[in-house]
């Protein structure tokens, strides 16, 4: 999983619907479960000069890439090229149900 800002974003989602504690529980899942990774400055320098036309799904990329990430899990596969690492968040579910994180 990659960039702080997706662990506020998701506690932030489930707590408007779930509520504080279920967010919290939430999260504490998510980070028993994946590995958080990072970018520094070269990686955003990497992602502006990609070539990808969405500068987030290049960051997205770059971060994936540098990290030895498993899979990258977005709405928009096609931005990716379809790869065969590159799923969506149902695809990711049914694979934690069937091989396990």
């Amino acid at each position: 999983m990659s960039l702080q800002y997706s662990i506020t974003d998701i506690f932030y989602i489930v707590c408007k619907h779930a509520g504080k504690q279920q967010a919290r529980e939430f999260i504490a899942d998510i980070l028993d479960t994946f590995s958080l990774a990072d970018i520094d400055e070269e990686g955003f320098r990497d992602a502006l000069h990609s070539g990808m036309s969405d500068f987030e799904d290049a960051v997205q990329y770059v971060i994936c890439t540098r990290n030895g990430c498993d899979y990258l899990v977005t709405r928009n596969k096609a931005d990716f090229g379809g790869g065969p690492n590159v799923l969506d968040p149902a695809e990711l579910i049914e694979h934690i149900k069937t091989q396990g994180a």
